[in-house]
């Protein structure tokens, strides 16, 4: 494999890469053909030329922890109202309250799941696949590794946020993650189709009230250091509120540290990418295997004056 040098990793800059030996070969060494490579602050390049966050940083995903939504998509979010059935009047509610990660309860959740893919399916362009895939999310999300209890059923919270996740621009959908113990929400708060990605914002929903946790996380397609392309997931959230932090505390103390994110969210974006990876496969594109036993996330104390630009 190639030598690599990283620098300035979690030190807010952007980690020049340099790739010290063989990268010039490529017919007989294929990592790291390109030399010249920058990752976000607070990742680093890893023996395989991919983007990785550094576990050790509290600051990891700053961009996703300091992330402010636009005022847009705000004043949209709170125009969805819907009739108060808990009440015999007309009054209107609030269909979704955002959640965010200085509401959150605990430690803070950083992490990034990445496929590296070596070769696009026949025909398709990069941003065409970025789109097959976010069409077939619902699909490609199954849930945890705790057979039943953390199994995951995706939809769109409605048939009007069904059309609009369907859409060329999905930004205002709110799709739900169904679980044997609750149904939690998101709502797409942005989306770029020229630099492949979405971010969903977690919500307090009217029908199925919080999130099991709170913050922001990010999918997306970007180039990598091999000259292909990784499919990518990345995260800055906290759990959503004291019932799930005492549940975190509780089944913690029979299985170990955080469960809510290692049996939950870790494990559900960990298969989510197994079968991203698989979906590529089977369209004719070629991968990496992802490698589920590798740790992506790391949990921090959170303060909420660290990490600001």
């Amino acid at each position: 494999g190639n030598h690599v040098e990283t620098g300035g990793v979690g030190s807010g800059d952007h980690t020049a890469i340099t790739c010290t030996r063989n990268c010039i070969d490529q017919a007989t060494n294929p990592d790291c053909l390109i030399q010249d490579f920058s990752c976000r602050s607070g990742e680093f390049l890893d023996e395989n030329c991919d983007c990785k966050i550094n576990l050790f940083d509290p600051c990891a995903n700053k961009d996703l922890r300091n992330y402010q939504i636009a005022p847009e998509v705000i004043s949209m979010m709170e125009s969805r109202q819907q009739p108060n059935d808990m009440v015999q009047s007309s009054e209107m509610v609030d269909s979704f309250i955002l959640e965010t990660v200085d509401e959150g309860w605990g430690d803070i959740n950083q992490d990034k799941f990445s496929v590296n893919i070596d070769q696009l399916p026949s025909g398709q362009s990069p941003s065409q696949l970025f789109n097959e895939i976010r069409m077939n999310f619902t699909n490609l999300v199954v849930g945890g590794d705790i057979p039943i209890l953390t199994d995951v059923a995706v939809m769109p919270y409605s048939e009007e946020d069904e059309a609009i996740w369907n859409s060329a621009n999905p930004v205002g959908a709110a799709i739900d993650f169904d679980t044997a113990m609750d149904t939690s929400t998101v709502y797409c708060v942005e989306y770029n189709a020229e630099e492949m990605y979405w971010i969903f914002a977690t919500v307090t929903s009217y029908d199925h009230q919080g999130h099991f946790v709170a913050g922001l996380r990010q999918f997306g397609l970007e180039p990598n250091a091999n000259g292909g392309y990784s499919f990518y997931t990345r995260a800055a959230d906290r759990l959503g509120g004291a019932l799930d932090l005492f549940a975190n505390g509780v089944f913690g103390f029979f299985m170990g540290d955080d469960p809510m994110f290692v049996h939950a969210g870790n494990a559900t974006w960990g298969l989510f990418m197994e079968n991203t990876s698989t979906f590529i496969q089977n369209n004719g594109g070629e991968t990496n295997e992802f490698d589920n036993n590798e740790t992506y996330g790391a949990r921090h104390p959170y303060n909420e004056d660290e990490c600001l630009d």
